[in-house]
């Protein structure tokens, strides 16, 4: 009564008696509430943990709350923790900045910041906290506190755990489907997941703190507990990667909480629908089957922490398909540690999202040294991706390179389907690497729902992507015809010469007669031949679309257009033809129109032009609310199909370009046939390019697979030639002729060393060939070979033997 001294008498009494009538108020309350939660949370408990049995023994309410809130404030959490991880020690120059924000009732979310008060919207939140119900805010709150150890931000996370109880009990979920629209359900599976996990972090933070009472500590894991059993028959929701976050909600609280009753089952389902999640999530040793790699890797991450997590002997028979899995994610990984955008997104850098996490279960020197920060890899278990020829491969993407430094040589194609979820209508589409630049890029989107000011551009649609429209009509995910475990008539071979990839699309899925081949050979540490072939008829608006990356400089000239990146490398572009001419377009704000289905209206971007990249998985120094202007090459005219074009990309080397001069030389409805002349170091090499071309197939049948050679002549003297799919090959000029006949088609290289001709027969052949012949004549080479026949040559393998057959992954040498 000190501090009422100077006031009344008869004011002082009043005070007293009301301070004494609401103490017992409140402990009415408390007595009331004690009596709802506290057996409620007993009963939750297994009987036959040692907390369960210390409390039976115990008939005081109080210190039943006293002792189970010992046992749970003492119990080391999992680490790292997955929402909010743990800090290892206290940073006093930690910026608190959100945080004291939050105190003051400014909530930041993903999509924007709001002024709240209580009780807060859980249940129909404005657009800018439509998320709220995840607890996105206690991601910057929790750590203020670790670091400032400052009651104020604990306050707010216990008001608002309160809050949250209070207002949006569990009962209320029963007339909720983890599929009721998120903006008026805070059970939907995009928040609940979050929330679980959240909580579970937060009360690690929490555990010392005053500002949460042992009651509020028990009433809260009573409520958490609830809505785990919630949940579990709810949480399997199919091919996406929001199944994996129900999973791994269910498993963390199962791994923290072993005093709980339903925590055995809550670890077996949890495992159960994991299995069966790996197993229909992702194409075994590949990626999604959402086909959006931003999402494949975050998710992969999540798995092989899960991994890591479970007890002894649990994850059995899962190490073996994760490794898989690890490496198709690695095989498509771009010189600077990303993955290009398909889909959606890509991931920035891999090694936060699921390499640390891999090395830390599988002894693998290529990972290690990726996430050690080396440039180059010693050893690497393989180079291009798939790492053999002829794989059966569902996703249908690709990746050649010449190496794993920041400045190698790389090309990646999507030659699949578009994928369960977020589909882009980019198939055949391409991104290119070289020199520690990022030349031609998938656009990617920025961030789905902002409350910031634009510009926000629809990338999705099939024109913006590095594909080809015909009459304005562009690949499209509202017609693939392919189921998302169709196996792609993909035509893939890899050795150490060349890379070589085809793929096409039906456009009569379209309603347009009309099927596009897009083929790929790559010269190792050389230069790509992008071949575009067009099958129908009539006369077409033909456009083919390359979208360079934030930065570049895009200067065409004739038939040859230059692209220079802020580093000074480049990439110079040859086209064969000139029907298709180019222009360069950056920010176009006109919308050309499409047939890429607009499925999701809640999505508040806007229809534009070409020469707009996101940012969103990637470019993350840039903001990723808004759609950023970047340049776009286009190649656009008039055709009569069938129509074939090529396109030879030359990235430089040290910065300098290597000067050479494409032409066509055949273009038929039958052979496409190109010569590269090279000056400079490389005066007096010619590159000879050819391939077969073949009928438009009937409606659901694929083109047969792609025939082509590769021979390469220094001062007319044949020095290499590599073959694609061909039985035979006849070339013939003034001074050089070749005649090579195998007994059946065959990917090869055959190439000049001093002791003799080397003969390396890819695993693309399923079984032993035979050579039938082979002439090889210049001004300095004179082989004439004829199997069973008298011949100036013979084959020998690589112990000096003499052979009659090949076999495939095998070298051989004619002598």
């Amino acid at each position: 009564m000190q501090q009422f001294k100077h006031l009344p008498v008869w004011h002082c009494l009043a005070l007293s008696l009301a301070t004494i009538f609401f103490t017992f108020c409140n402990a009415s309350g408390q007595q009331e509430s004690v009596q709802h939660w506290l057996p409620e949370f007993i009963s939750q408990l297994d009987p036959g943990s040692d907390i369960a049995r210390q409390i039976t023994q115990i008939d005081s309410e109080p210190e039943q709350i006293r002792v189970l809130a010992s046992h749970f404030r003492q119990q080391a959490h999992l680490q790292p923790l997955w929402i909010i991880p743990f800090p290892d020690q206290r940073d006093p120059k930690h910026d608190t900045a959100k945080a004291d924000n939050a105190v003051n009732g400014l909530i930041w979310t993903m999509y924007g910041s709001q002024h709240l008060n209580s009780p807060l919207p859980w249940f129909d939140p404005d657009k800018k906290v439509r998320t709220l119900a995840r607890f996105p805010h206690f991601d910057y709150l929790a750590p203020a506190y670790f670091h400032t150890q400052n009651e104020k931000y604990a306050r707010l996370m216990v008001q608002h755990i309160e809050d949250f109880i209070a207002n949006a009990p569990i009962e209320e979920a029963a007339n909720m489907t983890v599929q009721t629209e998120y903006t008026v359900n805070p059970w939907n599976w995009v928040l609940l997941l979050w929330r679980i996990s959240r909580w579970i972090d937060a009360l690690t933070y929490l555990q010392t703190s005053p500002s949460m009472s042992d009651a509020g500590y028990l009433q809260t894991l009573n409520h958490l507990w609830k809505e785990v059993d919630w949940l579990v028959p709810r949480m399997y929701l199919g091919l996406h990667n929001g199944t994996l976050g129900n999973i791994r909600a269910v498993l963390y609280a199962g791994l923290n909480f072993p005093e709980a009753k339903n925590s055995a089952l809550w670890l077996q389902e949890g495992l159960s629908t994991f299995k069966g999640f790996l197993n229909g999530y992702f194409y075994p040793g590949e990626v999604s089957v959402e086909l959006t790699l931003g999402y494949s890797a975050s998710v992969l991450g999540q798995c092989l922490t899960i991994l890591a997590g479970l007890p002894e002997g649990a994850g059995a028979g899962l190490k073996e398909p994760l490794a898989r899995l690890v490496d198709g994610h690695f095989g498509l990984m771009k010189p600077d540690r990303s993955l290009p955008r398909y889909g959606d997104h890509g991931a920035y850098d891999i090694r936060p999202l699921f390499l640390q996490q891999a090395i830390r279960v599988f002894d693998r020197k290529d990972w290690q040294q990726v996430v050690a920060g080396q440039d180059e890899i010693i050893d690497p278990a393989f180079l291009s991706w798939p790492a053999q020829s002829r794989p059966y491969y569902l996703s249908g993407y690709y990746a050649m390179r010449d190496g794993w430094g920041a400045d190698a040589q790389y090309l990646s194609i999507d030659s699949g389907p578009f994928g369960t979820n977020h589909q882009h209508s980019d198939k055949l589409s391409i991104t290119l690497s070289a020199e520690s630049a990022d030349f031609i890029v998938d656009p990617g989107t920025s961030i789905y729902n902002s409350t910031e000011s634009g510009p926000r551009y629809d990338l999705r649609f099939g024109f913006l992507h590095n594909v080809i429209t015909i009459d304005g009509i562009d690949p499209n995910a509202g017609w693939d015809m392919h189921y998302q475990f169709d196996a792609q008539q993909n035509h893939w071979i890899t050795n150490p010469v060349f890379d070589f990839v085809s793929g096409e699309y039906d456009f009569r899925a379209n309603m347009l007669d009309a099927i596009w081949r897009r083929s790929v050979y790559y010269r190792r540490g050389e230069y790509w031949i992008i071949a575009d072939r067009l099958a129908g008829g009539g006369e077409r608006e033909i456009e083919s679309n390359f979208q360079f990356s934030i930065g570049m400089q895009v200067e065409p000239s004739g038939r040859t257009v230059r692209a220079t990146a802020p580093n000074q490398a480049q990439l110079v572009v040859y086209a064969t033809d000139e029907i298709l001419q180019p222009r360069v377009v950056t920010g176009d704000t006109s919308f050309p129109g499409t047939t890429h289905p607009i499925r999701e209206p809640n999505i508040d971007h806007i229809a534009g032009g070409r020469g707009w990249v996101g940012t969103f998985g990637n470019f993350t120094p840039l903001n990723p609310h808004h759609s950023h202007p970047a340049p776009a090459l286009v190649y656009a005219g008039t055709a009569e199909l069938p129509f074939s074009t090529a396109r030879v990309l030359v990235p430089s080397r040290d910065k300098k370009v290597r000067p050479m001069h494409v032409s066509q030389i055949i273009n038929s409805q039958q052979q496409l046939r190109i010569k590269i002349e090279h000056s400079g170091e490389l005066q007096g090499t010619i590159d000879i390019w050819d391939m077969q071309l073949t009928d438009m197939p009937p409606l659901y049948e694929h083109w047969q697979k792609d025939s082509n050679f590769w021979l390469r002549l220094f001062n007319q003297n044949i020095r290499e030639i590599a073959l694609v799919n061909r039985r035979e090959l006849v070339f013939e000029n003034t001074l050089a002729s070749v005649r090579i006949a195998f007994s059946e088609p065959v990917a090869a290289t055959i190439s000049k060393k001093e002791s003799g001709w080397r003969i390396d027969i890819d695993s693309f052949v399923e079984h032993p060939v035979k050579l039938l012949a082979a002439r090889l004549k210049g001004p300095e080479t004179d082989i004439d070979f004829a199997a069973n026949a008298s011949s100036n040559a013979a084959l020998f393998d690589d112990t000096g033997a003499r052979i009659d057959e090949l076999f495939p992954g095998q070298t051989y040498w004619l002598r």
